[in-house]
């Protein structure tokens, strides 16, 4: 299901109009992960996490007739239990920027003589991502038009023997031999490297690297694929 804020600020497929209260937290929340150090004084940095963000959803949906509100009302609550599954979400006006909200708690619906009030909360991804997701095979050039780091998906189809991938600065080496028809897939983010549900890290060289605002050089064989999508904070 694709949620859409539209201009009028209908939010379909609920048709609820929202209200001022209808929100996104502007940033999302930080974490900084350290660890003490019982030999030294101080803690070990290990950079900052970004938390889960949050959504506010609140907004009147009219009905004419009994009828017409139960048939509202269990939409609305089919809905929104949907939504404790991820959803993608996007404002109307820029349609190329999507999140994904999963509802948090108990919804309240509010039943009043000509319509209902909705409320809900959320949570969000910590960022915004493209709705469009690029890809390039073999030698070519990763942009990244977003403002934070993005993870990459490198897939390398068999029949290959010790392939080599250079993103950037960035040598990504796997030893070992990808029978035809296999494929390894490489996941930045997720650190993980796959060849259909077996672990494949043992013959990976353990690089994973992410693209920064910007561009990297890919030199790559032409049965390698990289995909990735822009992102925002």
């Amino acid at each position: 299901m694709s949620i859409i804020i539209q201009n009028d600020g209908i939010i379909m497929p609920f048709n609820i109009q929202s209200s001022r209260e209808t929100r996104f937290t502007i940033l999302p929340q930080t974490r900084d992960i350290t660890e003490e150090n019982e030999v030294a004084d101080g803690a070990t940095d290990f950079g900052t996490w970004l938390e889960m963000g949050e959504f506010y959803l609140h907004g009147v949906i009219e009905f004419g007739s009994l009828d017409e509100k139960n048939v509202l009302e269990n939409n609305i609550r089919h809905l929104l239990h949907e939504c404790r599954n991820p959803q993608k979400i996007f404002y109307e006006y820029s349609p190329d920027k999507c999140n994904y909200i999963t509802l948090t708690g108990t919804p309240e619906i509010k039943k009043y003589p000509r319509f209902l009030e909705v409320r809900a909360q959320f949570k969000t991804y910590p960022f915004w991502e493209s709705t469009e997701e690029h890809s390039i095979s073999g030698n070519g050039v990763l942009a990244n038009i977003g403002t934070v780091e993005t993870g990459l998906v490198v897939e390398i189809l068999g029949a290959a023997t010790n392939p080599v991938v250079t993103i950037g600065d960035n040598v990504l080496k796997y030893t070992g031999t990808i029978a035809a028809g296999q494929k390894l897939i490489i996941d930045t983010e997720k650190q993980t490297a796959k060849i259909g549900l077996t672990n494949a890290v043992v013959g990976y060289n353990g690089v994973f690297p992410l693209l920064s605002p910007g561009s990297a050089n890919v030199t790559a064989g032409s049965n390698v694929t990289i995909k990735w999508k822009d992102r925002w904070v």
